[in-house]
């Protein structure tokens, strides 16, 4: 869900700061005295500026999960005035917080002066911190480090878990998120006759791949001919559901130049976050280029690469994903791409079952594994599979509403918020208990934490 939240949030606003605190630092209770048990019923999280209001949108969607089910959800906006005072106002009391969570990690890393010299906030309180990852790991590396045993690192998808495990060292504790539906609203909230005559809307911001690949040619070689080379040594517009996941192709490409990373493989992770964005710039210029034709929205930014002058499809501006849940409600059908993964849902298909429409999108094994239908709402990576797909929704409107609402009724039970918040709370556990002192009653003196 966070796809286009990472890459947002740290182009349009750094993290603050670390404050000065001492005085906070000496009244809180010893990280032992609470970290070995499981305490409170409030969650923490920030939102700041993100590209199409992407960061808030995630907030808000934890903050429905987590007070429909009774919690208390205290959400920090870092763009106000005084929002570290509201932080140290929450963490004074460590023992009524379940754990913070930072969407892309945001503010995991923030600090507090101690006599001893600066220290991390959430270890020295003893608050169990959750840092949500949804794009791949390449892009802000520094993001997904190692912080303390308190500190998780959960992922959308598998194969930048993968990423993550081949990278980073030490390893910080990793897991998979479980996810749930977004800003989930009851059928009768639909009126699905109108939307059998809604729009098809493609929600994406586009980029030039050309431009992309006029910036390899400025790079120092050998650099700028391995990311040639690679960008023709792969399909592509497969990248994600076919070979090796990217990292892995990379690394192979490396050591047959007789180039072995070290534990640090900046190398290795910058070509990465080249060809994933590469990737994917040539997969949502394909989707709208094939959709010229057909009457289709697609909204969003960085489109000049695309002419729509005389074509059907109308291009708008990007929007806010809260002005998009209206959107997605009234449309015949909404179109995704995944960003080069097939082992979990996108967070547009999330929206799209919280509101009870179809989303068409690109073919991948978590569909198949799941729906029995999936092979109806998905296209390949080819101009006339797409063409093919979207026209058959704009033929037989009526059966594309049905579609939709069985397929988003079978999502809807599988990605419960119940599910969601008690695996986010099974982790704040973990967490806690890595926190824990080095020794419990009754503890045989032959074990001892790895500090």
């Amino acid at each position: 869900m966070l796809g286009r939240i990472i890459k947002g949030v740290f182009r349009s606003a750094n993290e603050p700061p670390p404050p000065e605190a001492p005085a906070l630092v000496r009244a809180m209770p010893s990280p032992h005295e609470h970290a070995s048990r499981y305490a409170g019923n409030t969650f923490i999280s920030f939102s700041t500026s993100s590209r199409s209001d992407g960061l808030n949108s995630g907030v808000n969607a934890l903050a429905q999960m987590c007070r429909a089910q009774g919690y208390r959800f205290e959400n920090i906006d870092l763009r106000e005035d005084g929002w570290s005072e509201r932080i140290f106002e929450l963490v004074r009391k460590p023992e009524e917080i379940i754990c913070t969570v930072g969407l892309a990690g945001m503010l995991d890393s923030m600090q507090v002066q101690a006599p001893e010299g600066a220290r991390n906030l959430w270890t020295e309180a003893g608050i169990p911190f959750l840092s949500f990852f949804g794009d791949h790991p390449a892009y802000f590396i520094s993001r997904h480090q190692f912080r303390s045993h308190g500190h998780l690192s959960l992922y959308c998808f598998t194969e930048h878990m993968e990423a993550v495990r081949a990278w980073i060292n030490p390893q910080p504790t990793i897991g998979q998120l479980t996810q749930a539906h977004w800003d989930a609203v009851g059928p009768e909230q639909i009126d699905f006759s109108a939307k059998a005559s809604g729009k098809v809307c493609f929600f994406k911001n586009g980029n030039n791949p050309a431009a992309l690949r006029d910036f390899w040619r400025t790079l120092p070689t050998p650099v700028s001919r391995w990311l040639e080379e690679l960008s023709h040594s792969f399909d592509v517009l497969k990248l994600g559901r076919e070979g090796k996941p990217l990292h892995l192709l990379v690394r192979d490409y490396l050591v047959s130049k007789g180039i072995y990373m070290d534990t640090r493989p900046w190398v290795e992770v910058f070509l990465v976050a080249q060809l994933d964005d590469y990737a994917r710039r040539m997969k949502s210029t394909l989707v709208a280029e094939a959709l010229l034709d057909l009457p289709v929205n697609i909204f969003g930014d960085f489109w000049d690469h695309v002419d729509f002058t005389g074509r059907r499809a109308v291009h708008l501006p990007g929007r806010s994903y809260f002005d998009t849940r209206q959107l997605i409600s009234d449309s015949l059908c909404v179109l995704d791409m995944s960003p080069n993964t097939q082992s979990a849902p996108h967070e547009r298909f999330l929206s799209a079952i919280g509101r009870h429409t179809l989303c068409l999108t690109n073919t991948q094994k978590y569909y198949e594994d799941n729906y029995a239908r999936a092979g109806e709402m998905m296209f390949d990576f080819d101009a006339e599979s797409i063409r093919e797909r979207v026209a058959g929704v704009l033929a037989r409107p009526a059966q594309a509403v049905e579609l939709g609402a069985e397929i988003a009724a079978q999502g809807r039970a599988r990605h419960t918020g119940a599910a969601a918040l008690e695996s986010l709370i099974e982790y704040a556990k973990l967490a806690r208990f890595g926190m824990s002192p080095a020794q419990f009653p009754g503890q045989q003196d032959f074990v001892a934490w790895p500090r």
